[in-house]
Parts: structure tokens; C-alpha cells; sequence
């Protein structure tokens, strides 16, 4: 019986050892998959300030293309208001739509139009009709914001004051609208 208990001794001894052993084997494995996700960790973080500048990128060239292609667009008088903005600003889309939005937006085609319509006065060999047209465009547009009603008497008495012949003007000041004004003089 002594000879099992030491046999037996002996099994436990070497299954301590075992374990002891299976211990340091794992205790090396998480060690080493703790190393790898630190690793991977540092890679996503990588990968990801990578796309983040990538994509920063992309925008800010976008940005550029699209106000070269704006640039590029751009005839006439309106390819002047490039010529106004700073050099770097030449090439910011925001930059440079905001420099056309103040030129040609709503709130300065209304000015523009005011004044074009306190300047208006009919040309030699213009119609009526057609000085009366332009007019009630011009009117259109800068008064968009008022009622139809206010807009045709600031039409009619621009139409008015634009006519050349004194006399037709005289005779159109008795008038209500354009028209019965233009209706009023073909008879």
C-alpha cells in the first residue's frame, strides 16, 4: 500500500507541476493576445486618423474643384468678381459663391432693379409697349415684396415719367394702369 501512496504522491506532485506549467503557458498566451490588441488598437487608431485626414482631404479638394469649375463657368462682366477676391480666396467655392450671392442674389437684383427703374426712360425708336414691358419687369423685381396693386401704380408712374413726348405724358398721367394707358393711346 505504501508502494500506491507513493505512486499516488508522485501523480499529484506531477500534476502540480502541470499545472503550474499550463499556468505559465497561459498566463504567456494572454500576455501575447493582450500585446496584439494593443497593436490592433494602435493600428484602428491609425487607420482611422488616416481616413479622417483622407476624407479632410477630399473635402478640401472637392472644395477646390468645385470652385475651379465655378471659376471655369463663369462669362463676362460676372468672371470680373473674381478679380475682386484675394488670391486665395480665388480658389474656396464658399469664397467665391459668397462673393456672387452678394453680387447677383435677391437682395441686390432688387436694388439693382430700383435703380435701373429710376434711370428707365423710353429709347428712340422703343415702343411704348416695349418701354411698358421692361418696366413692369423692372417693377416686377424690385418690388416683388409688395402687394400686385402698389406694384402696377409704381409701374405706371415709372412707365409715365419714362415717355419722351410730353403731351402723351400728360395725357397718361389721367390714366389708372399701364394697360389702359397703352389701350387709351392706340386709340
Amino acid at each position: 500500500m505504501k508502494a500506491g501512496q507513493e505512486e499516488l504522491k508522485k501523480d499529484i506532485v506531477w500534476i502540480k507541476e502541470f499545472s503550474n506549467i499550463i499556468q505559465e503557458k497561459m498566463n504567456a498566451m494572454e500576455n501575447k493576445v493582450t500585446a496584439v490588441e494593443t497593436k490592433v488598437l494602435k493600428i484602428e487608431e491609425s487607420l482611422e486618423q488616416k481616413v479622417l485626414e483622407n476624407f479632410e482631404e477630399a473635402l478640401e479638394n472637392n472644395s477646390r474643384v468645385k470652385a475651379f469649375h465655378l471659376a471655369a463657368s463663369l462669362r463676362r462682366d460676372v468672371a470680373d468678381i473674381i478679380e475682386t477676391l484675394p488670391e486665395e480666396q480665388r480658389h474656396d467655392f464658399q469664397a467665391l459663391s459668397g462673393a456672387l450671392e452678394l453680387r447677383f442674389g435677391g437682395k441686390c437684383t432688387k436694388e439693382y432693379s430700383r435703380l435701373q427703374l429710376k434711370s428707365r426712360y423710353q429709347n428712340a425708336g422703343e415702343s411704348l409697349q416695349e418701354s411698358a414691358d421692361d418696366i413692369q419687369r423692372l417693377s416686377h423685381l424690385a418690388f416683388s415684396d409688395c402687394p400686385v396693386e402698389t406694384r402696377q401704380d409704381l409701374a405706371l408712374q415709372h412707365f409715365i415719367d419714362s415717355v419722351r413726348d410730353l403731351e402723351i405724358q400728360k395725357a397718361l398721367r389721367l390714366i389708372k394702369d399701364i394697360g389702359s394707358a397703352l389701350t387709351s393711346l392706340r386709340t
